[in-house]
């Protein structure tokens, strides 16, 4: 879990480059809104990493997109949508996707949305049986409200 003191450099540091940034707490997920277009002072890179205290920017490799890997990407939100009709397992998800089974990025995918409480377990003591199906939260609802 991050500190709050982590927390408040990570916003200090966004509004000090990007002065018309909003943010909006849903649940545990802080979400962070960039204007388009707006010209920055600082010229971060996907993968890059705030030095807790320092200020300083940190390169490191990512294989996915920061914007599309994250909740505000489409097919995220498209993930969170087809879940508004009702649970499904993550085989259900992936063919709903056009995927033949679930890919390695669709269980990444869905863990972190787990993990980020968007998305919930129907057999929350039990999260590898077989029968598991994922279901939107409260904070997916947010979510998906908040992105239309």
């Amino acid at each position: 879990m991050t500190s709050p003191g982590a927390l408040f450099r990570g916003i200090s540091l966004i509004l000090s480059n990007a002065p018309h940034a909003t943010f909006q707490q849903v649940g545990p997920v802080l979400i962070t809104t960039l204007p388009r277009g707006m010209p920055a002072k600082h010229e971060a890179q996907v993968g890059d990493q705030i030095s807790p205290g320092r200020g300083q920017v940190a390169r490191t490799p990512q294989l996915e997109s920061g914007v599309e890997s994250g909740v505000e990407s489409p097919w995220v939100l498209r993930l969170l949508s087809l879940l508004e009709a009702g649970p499904r397992t993550k085989s259900e998800v992936a063919r709903e996707l056009g995927k033949a089974k679930p890919s390695r990025h669709l269980h990444e995918t869905m863990a972190r949305l787990v993990a980020s409480g968007a998305l919930g377990h129907t057999l929350p003591d039990k999260p590898t049986n077989r029968l598991q199906r994922y279901r939107l939260t409260p904070i997916g609802r947010a979510i998906l409200a908040s992105r239309r």
